[in-house]
């Protein structure tokens, strides 16, 4: 399976970009087991499922299977100082460094890894574009995680035309259920 591509998405005012995507926790061989498949004429397709399935799983869930190194990037100054990193589980916070215009400052902080909170003790720059934050999360990859990204990436090959003789399915009922699990045993709010 091929690296997973740089992503950015929204969480509440504040974007994420990986910098240093994590393994993949399927492989392109196992997902072909799961789906009864033999030959080779689709590799690239189902990798691309098995990718979109673990960027879907992230963003669901905050959890990031395996390590990775994030940059959030939020332009509005947190109220306290603090700023809640969506991803679990927080293995390090690298750095936080105001922007005023490429000319970047270190700011002081403190991290508590268990909450994923970052708090800025420096006191608020008179100007500044954007506030970085740079960090690593992930960890070993939970079996619930593989399985259901497995359902979720073989939800997506089967239902992958917009139109169908075929009715098309609801996501698989295994998905919801790992994903709320997931959710609450980070600590990270439902959206």
């Amino acid at each position: 399976m091929a690296e997973m591509s740089c992503r950015v998405c929204l969480y509440t005012g504040m974007e994420i970009t990986v910098t240093t995507p994590p393994t993949p926790p399927v492989s392109l061989e196992n997902f072909k087991l799961h789906l009864s498949m033999n030959d080779d004429s689709a590799d690239d397709l189902l990798e691309e499922y098995l990718e979109a399935a673990v960027e879907m799983l992230m963003d669901a869930t905050g959890f990031v299977p395996g390590e990775a190194e994030f940059v959030a990037t939020i332009t509005d100054w947190p109220t306290d100082g603090e700023v809640l990193i969506p991803r679990r589980p927080l293995v390090s916070v690298d750095s936080v460094k105001a922007d005023d215009q490429g000319d970047e400052t270190d700011l002081d902080f403190t991290a508590q890894l268990s909450t994923g909170k970052v708090t800025i003790t420096s006191d608020e720059p008179e100007s500044f574009d954007q506030i970085t934050i740079t960090f690593t999360a992930g960890n070993t990859c939970p079996a619930r995680f593989k399985v259901v990204t497995k359902l979720l990436a073989a939800h997506l090959y089967a239902n992958r035309e917009a139109f169908s003789d075929v009715q098309l399915a609801e996501v698989p009922a295994g998905f919801s259920y790992v994903v709320q699990q997931l959710r609450g045993s980070l600590g990270v709010a439902h959206a």
